[in-house]
Order: C-alpha cells, then structure tokens, then sequence
C-alpha cells in the first residue's frame, strides 16, 4: 500500500468564473426560492388614503416658496495623465442666497473635431454655502487615446 492511498482526496479550488455564477446566479435563485418565493394566499390590498385638492396646492405652495440654490460650475484646468485619460479640476460656485448641494455633475471633454472625447459623472454631496465655492477633480479616459488633443470642456450640474 503506497502512501498517496492513505492520504485524503486533494481538494479543488474553485476558479474566479465559477465564483462569479455560484455569487450571482446560484445564490440569487436559492434565496428567491426560499426567502421570496410565491405564497398560495393572496394578499389584502392596502387601504388608500385620498387627499384632497386643498392639501396638494398647500404643499406644492411651501415647497414652491423655499429659495433653492443656484450654481455656476466651469472646467478651470485639463491635465492629460497618458494617451487615454486626464483629469479635469473644476470649480462649482455657489451663487444663489441658500446653502445646498449641486448633486451630480457631468463633466465632457473633447477636441475642436469632436473625434476624442470622454465624458464622466461626479456626485458632490457636500453642502456649498451662498458665495462660496468647491474645487475638484475628476480622471476621464478619453476616446482614441486623444487625451492630448482634447482642448474643450464643459461641466453641467443639478439635482
């Protein structure tokens, strides 16, 4: 008797793929069929309550009323880090009378031609005060590998 018999089976080890559809496929189905799974009773539908037309104008007229904050937002330097991507700094200035957040941004960059571009989200959630601004930056890839080339840029942001 050799001594590979004696030993226990060698265990195999599970490939990245294999976690991937054990993570996302097969644990999904399992956790449906246990935890949400169909009943063969059917629910009582959830009383409705209705509002009248007077309640609707009065909360349209108070959230209507609040002053909302007014931002003013510019690209202020293009920095290529490589061929394919650079980053942007851009400035957000607050020039509205209230304190608030401009929420998401959209950020483009690209050449005269339009040819290399690159586009990118940015999500500011810290609070601006009125007069006051906030500088960031933001790593976009650029299409083409025109990073260099890219010479225009615009930044749009608002709830």
């Amino acid at each position: 008797m050799s001594n590979s018999e004696n030993l226990p089976p060698k265990r195999r080890k599970l490939k990245m793929w294999q976690w991937a559809v054990l993570i996302f496929v097969v644990f999904p189905i399992i956790l449906a069929i246990f935890v949400g799974g169909s009943s063969s009773t059917t629910s009582e539908p959830t009383p409705t309550s209705e509002v009248t037309e007077e309640e609707v104008t009065e909360e349209e007229v108070t959230e209507e009323a609040q002053p909302q904050p007014i931002f003013s937002s510019e690209i202020t330097r293009w920095e290529p880090l490589n061929p394919a991507s650079g980053r942007a700094v851009f400035t957000i200035r607050n020039t509205g009378e209230v304190t608030g957040s401009p929420g998401s941004c959209y950020i483009k960059v690209q050449d005269e031609s339009g040819q290399y571009k690159g586009e990118s989200f940015v999500i500011i959630e810290n609070e601006i005060k009125p007069g006051a601004k906030w500088m960031d930056k933001a790593i976009i890839k650029v299409t083409n590998e025109g990073a260099f080339f890219a010479t225009v840029g615009s930044i749009k942001c608002g709830k």
